[in-house]
Formats: structure tokens, sequence, C-alpha cells
């Protein structure tokens, strides 16, 4: 896609995809039947049977996700089917990119809203990265606390995966009691992360606002006697990246590739929103289908010093 553009419209069919997704796993009798319907399909299916058979046929040239995927070390004691490398494909494409775009929308978003922010954010970069270093030096990123803290507050306040991933209550349990109602076993439960990332009794004060120095001054960390405000921040209840074993297996990836794009990106360019876009109603047009469908943001891009 980055050289040759987006010819097979796959990112039009990852968000068509993620709408149906959202739709069908609220009704679990679909997969019973959909095999028994030829004009149903989702849109990436036939492309990531396509690209899995393809890859079946060429041995591997290096260890890539497909090699891992498709155990060709031959770890697994039942090699999985064409059709389970294609749903990991599937999943593989879906997470691995549009949920880290989606958090660095959102958090050019919220540095265009907070000038202040953006400000201080651009002072830190030009201190750590002078004219005539290499902004790829993946080595000073631990210098750059306050972009860490940003990136943080932007995942709080919009995560990309807004409604998070089901849990099942256990069959053979007898059901469990949550929140003083009984749940039968093979339930599904749902928490989007926000219902925890906007109570006051986790992050305060002011949670529903964009303040990066919460990461920085919380009551979790050696806090500097000379600050204004401490922050209260219950990082167990910071779940952008979901929580447990069904977790998000690339959260570290995720973390490092947004660090190392944003410190390329505000170290060279200057962004604005752009004259007449309707910024302030931007989060209101977000959708959650399971990751987030969103609009565009109309930014001006100029290169710094031009």
């Amino acid at each position: 896609m980055m050289k040759a553009g987006d010819v097979h419209k796959l990112w039009a069919g990852v968000h068509l995809h993620m709408r149906g997704v959202g739709i069908l796993s609220q009704l679990p009798w679909i997969p019973d039947i959909r095999d028994r319907l030829p004009w149903f399909t989702m849109p990436l299916w036939p492309i990531a049977r396509k690209w899995s058979a393809a890859r079946l046929q060429q041995p591997a040239e290096k260890k890539d996700i497909w090699y891992h995927l498709m155990d060709e070390a031959g770890l697994e004691k039942i090699k999985p089917s064409l059709a389970e490398v294609g749903a990991d494909a599937v999943l593989t494409v879906i997470a691995g990119a549009d949920t880290s775009s989606c958090a660095m929308t959102s958090l050019f978003w919220f540095l265009c809203s907070n000038t202040q922010c953006y400000k201080r954010v651009r002072e830190e970069l030009d201190a750590v990265y002078p004219p005539g270093s290499d902004p790829l030096d993946v080595s000073k990123h631990s210098s750059l606390p306050y972009l860490a803290a940003c990136i943080q507050e932007s995942l709080r306040l919009l995560p990309p995966a807004p409604v998070s991933g089901a849990r099942e209550v256990p069959h053979g349990s007898g059901g469990v009691e949550i929140a003083g109602h009984f749940l039968p076993e093979g339930t599904q439960v749902w928490l989007p992360p926000r219902v925890l990332h906007l109570n006051p009794s986790n992050f305060s004060p002011s949670p529903e606002e964009f303040i990066p120095d919460r990461w920085l001054r919380s009551k979790n960390e050696k806090s500097d006697p000379q600050a204004e405000t401490v922050y209260k921040n219950n990082t167990n209840a910071f779940l952008p990246f979901s929580y447990g074993p069904a977790n998000c297996a690339g959260r570290n990836l995720a973390k490092k590739e947004i660090m190392m794009v944003m410190s390329i990106l505000l170290h060279n360019f200057d962004f604005r929103f752009a004259d007449g876009f309707d910024w302030e109603n931007w989060p209101q047009q977000l959708k959650a289908f399971f990751v987030t469908i969103r609009p565009p943001i109309k930014v001006v891009i100029t290169r710094r010093g031009s």
C-alpha cells in the first residue's frame, strides 16, 4: 500500500469488515448458517484466503508473521487449517495497522486542539533531536517523557478499541454474580475501557480532560513536592490494550511504533487544523465497531523552516 496505493481497497474493506463483525457478534447463531449462504461473505475473507493459499506455496525466506501463523516451525501438535490462518491474517491486518493509525489520528486531534501541549511536545523534541540529529534514533525515546505522557492520555480518552473484547462466563461454572446481577454461564460480558478511564475514582481530577501531566505527577509515582496538582492514576484501570491472557500481543510494538512515527512527523513538520474544518465536533462522529471508525481530520502540513 505504501508503494502502489490501496489497489485492493483494503482500507475501506477493513472498516466494512469491522462493521459486519460488530453486528454479527450480537447474533451468535449466524456462524452456524454462514457457510450455507454462498452470497454471504465478509470483505476481507476472500483476500485473506487468496494470500494465505499463495503463501503456502512459497518457502519461508524469513521468520515473518506468516511463518508463525502457519506454524512453519512445526511447533504445534495440529497444523492450522487454511481457514484458521486466513482468520488470523485478517485479525493481524486490523490489529497491526488500523489501531495504531487510529491512535495517532486521535493524538493529532488532541495536540492540535491543545496548543500549549503541542508547543511543549515540540520543545521537548527539539531539545532531544537538535538540528542535524537523526529522529529515527529510538535510543532517545526515553528522553521524551512528555510525548509519552501525551500518547498515554490520548489512549485513555480515545482508545482505538473503545469496546474492547468480550469475556465469557465459563461453562460449568454455574454462573457468576457481577455488580449485583446474576449472569448464567455462557454469557458474554463487555467492559468498554472508557467506563474505567473516565471514572474519577480511577483518574482525577478532571478525568474527561486531556491533561498529559497526570502521567508525570501521579500519586503512584514519586511526585514533585512543588507541583501545583498531584493526579490520581489507577494504572490497573488503564486498559486501552485490554487485559489478561487475551490482551493485545503487540502492545509494546504499537507504543514504540507510535512514538517513532510521531517523533519523526512532529520534528519535521508543523500541523494545524484546516480552515473551515469543524474540529470541535470530530469526536462526536467516531463510531465503535470493536475498532474505531472515524472520519478524516483535515489539517494543513508545512515543513518546518519553510
